[in-house]
């Protein structure tokens, strides 16, 4: 029996609409009409050419898997699975739904993001992994993919129950379909996967996450890019930045080598708070790196600039008699400096007024001799109306809109700039950009499925000669307003 909104499974899910397809099922949204709210059903589907011998071990695989991801139903960060059911046509796992997009998704929509997001991400989906692994569970296929990313929640999903296009699957026949960017080396060599194996696979997500890019590249074809992972040689990243030593110690060819995943968590953690308070307190010591819209990089972190502080004055505890000495000394000193002080201050208003006589009342004073006047501040209206500017160029005038653009900008993929506007077709300011200094806050609105994106950008700008042009692009915040 073919699926279609309406139909009801085991009795109790009404299929609403697809959420999600993929190479073994679909999911549904549905309603769970026993208990009056909504869930995600994954109608597993047989595999193509596959035996009576073959379906029956997927419908256990299904039923073992969904008790495996039971048993973290309590974790904030892992999507929980209610049920498994079984129909005609296949087997079903009923589970939590949440409205989300995944993080290929949102990777395919706005390119690399910046590491402190990244880290953000991460860190919440390596402690649902670090609470499977005390469990004894490995998920084994951890990627872009898997990860849910809500309005206020991140999950991942999909331990090891269904596979979307692209996966890695190697069936009865020993044939290998899809792409295993995301495998660890130990994996494609042929090894079972186990903990270490979740450590580098999470890895490669986030080095994908902010650099764009799979950490082994993209090879032709699916048989060549397992050579490449299996042969480890990963290349390390360039815009990481506070997350590159650990990204290295996850993608370590090694698996002893690697950190747990309950260290890798702590550590996102604590790079996902420093680089937050950085951007809250502005703090901004070192000029930031070239960077276009869609390969966003960090601004410099308080980890980053070595703090200096001086060392408290040392605490020097006298007793009652030498205070009133001391005091006694600093009234005598006080009347005693006092004429001094008045002679010196008369000696110098004279002097200021000898010089004040001997200029030329009609010149100006000349600028000491080495040094040179300070560089006017920018103009405000001038910052605001590039921007304007820059806007409202876009979606359609990227020419006229890359003009704009400064040199740390235009360093970037050109190509890339405007494959990403191609995809964008109507664009509006939604308010007037704040300018404080060199520094330009936008905020923008354009049109999505199922509603509209709202932005907010921080924009770096630069004068040459004359000319306001934006050297530096930073998201700081995107959302998705539905119904709109």
């Amino acid at each position: 029996m073919r699926d279609k909104k309406g139909r009801l499974i085991a009795g109790r899910y009404r299929l609403e609409h697809p959420i999600g397809r993929g190479a073994m099922g679909t999911v549904w949204r549905a309603i769970d009409e026993r208990l009056r709210r909504a869930v995600a059903v994954k109608r597993l589907r047989a595999r193509p050419g596959s035996s009576e011998a073959e379906q029956e071990r997927d419908r256990r695989r299904a039923l073992r898997e969904a008790q495996v991801a039971g048993r973290l139903q309590h974790h904030p960060h892992a999507v929980t699975v209610f049920d498994a059911v079984y129909e005609d046509d296949g087997p079903a796992l009923v589970m939590e739904y949440l409205p989300s997009q995944t993080l290929a998704q949102v990777l395919d929509e706005q390119g690399p993001l910046e590491p402190g997001r990244v880290a953000a991400v991460g860190a919440a989906v390596a402690s649902a992994l670090a609470a499977a692994h005390e469990l004894g569970i490995v998920h084994r296929d951890v990627k872009p993919a898997n990860i849910l990313l809500g309005a206020e929640d991140t999950k991942i999903t999909d331990f090891g129950v269904a596979r979307a296009p692209g996966d890695v699957t190697v069936t009865a026949a020993g044939m290998l379909t899809g792409t295993p960017n995301y495998l660890a080396p130990e994996t494609a060599r042929g090894q079972i996967p186990t903990k270490p194996s979740d450590v580098f696979s999470l890895g490669a997500t986030l080095y994908a996450a902010v650099e764009g890019t799979p950490p082994f590249g993209s090879a032709d074809n699916a048989i060549a890019q397992l050579h490449r992972v299996a042969e480890g040689h990963v290349n390390p990243p360039r815009q990481a930045g506070p997350l590159t030593a650990l990204l290295m110690r996850m993608l370590n060819d090694d698996p002893a080598e690697r950190p747990t995943m309950a260290e890798v968590a702590t550590s996102l953690a604590a790079i996902a708070e420093t680089t937050q308070d950085a951007v809250t307190e502005r703090v901004i010591p070192v000029e930031a790196p070239a960077r276009t819209r869609l390969d966003l990089r960090p601004l410099a972190t308080i980890a980053d600039v070595p703090a200096v502080v001086a060392p408290p004055p040392p605490v020097v505890r006298r007793s009652p008699r030498a205070v009133r000495r001391s005091t006694a000394r600093r009234a005598v000193a006080r009347r005693s400096y006092t004429p001094v002080a008045i002679g010196v201050l008369v000696v110098v208003l004279l002097t200021l007024l000898l010089i004040t006589l001997n200029n030329d009342p009609g010149t100006t004073p000349q600028q000491p001799a080495g040094t040179s006047a300070p560089p006017p501040a920018p103009d405000p209206a001038v910052f605001q109306k590039a921007v304007v500017d820059y806007y409202t160029a876009l979606p359609e005038d990227t020419d006229r809109a890359w003009a704009l653009l400064g040199p740390d900008l235009r360093n970037q993929d050109r190509k890339k700039y405007e494959k990403h506007w191609d995809g964008i077709k109507d664009l509006a300011l939604t308010g007037p950009p704040e300018v404080n200094g060199t520094t330009v806050t936008a905020r923008i609105e354009y049109p999505a499925k199922g509603g509209r994106v709202q932005e907010t950008h921080q924009l770096t700008l630069l004068l040459d000669n004359g000319v306001a042009l934006i050297n530096v692009d930073q998201l700081l915040d995107s959302r998705t307003v539905k119904g709109r």
